[in-house]
């Protein structure tokens, strides 16, 4: 316990114990939150970030906020070598990596 918090595991072990379940917070590759592969799939699809908040239901700003995160996790520096990054763990869509848009 450090700075009135509770272990984690433990208090996890106990919520398990009385048949609750445990919610784990999922990552996927490089580290990128659910909500960043989402950004991430919809950037690679071509949408503009006003269209990816607008699909979201989140503000422009978050989405930018998002892409950073992406570009830093990802070691991207654009919307190109993001999307590559996006097709090599197969985050995409068989019809989005076929597509010739």
């Amino acid at each position: 316990m450090k700075a009135g918090r509770l272990d984690t595991d433990a208090f996890n072990a106990v919520l398990v114990a009385a048949g609750h379940r445990v919610g784990r917070r999922r990552e996927g590759p490089a580290g990128l939150t659910v909500r960043e592969v989402d950004v991430l799939r919809l950037l690679a699809r071509g949408l503009s970030s006003k269209e990816i908040s607008a699909r979201l239901v989140i503000s422009p700003k978050t989405v930018r906020n998002h892409i950073e995160h992406i570009y830093a996790k990802t070691g991207a520096s654009s919307r190109v070598t993001a999307s590559l990054f996006a097709m090599q763990p197969g985050l995409l869509p068989d019809d989005c990596r076929t597509s010739t848009r």
